[in-house]
């Protein structure tokens, strides 16, 4: 996964919490044309920045992999809920399995 498709990710949880993109550049501590750069995908945010972001707007990582698998009936709370009765090694498992589809998606398969 690029930082751009992160980035878009980012981008669609700010519109619809109905925050700007100076909201969030503050809320992190940047500029907010640094900001714009990033989500334009001319510049990137540093990793921190990055994990700021996700903090500030309230995404946890395993929102950032259903968000960018698409898949909108089945929410992070749902999937957290269901993964709550799995163990530690489980629980990476499956994140590791719906970022290795992820990544298949994008290749066709």
């Amino acid at each position: 996964m690029s930082h751009h498709e992160l980035m878009v990710v980012i981008k669609r949880r700010r519109e619809r919490d109905q925050l700007t993109q100076l909201d969030v550049a503050r809320g992190i501590g940047i500029s907010r044309r640094h900001y714009v750069r990033c989500e334009s995908g001319k510049a990137e945010l540093k990793l921190s920045q990055f994990v700021a972001a996700m903090k500030f707007l309230n995404i946890t990582y395993m929102d950032l992999a259903l968000d960018m698998l698409n898949l909108v009936p089945v929410t992070a709370w749902d999937v957290a809920a269901a993964a709550r009765t799995l163990t530690a090694a489980s629980r990476k498992s499956l994140i590791e399995f719906l970022m290795r589809n992820y990544e298949d998606s994008k290749k066709g398969g």
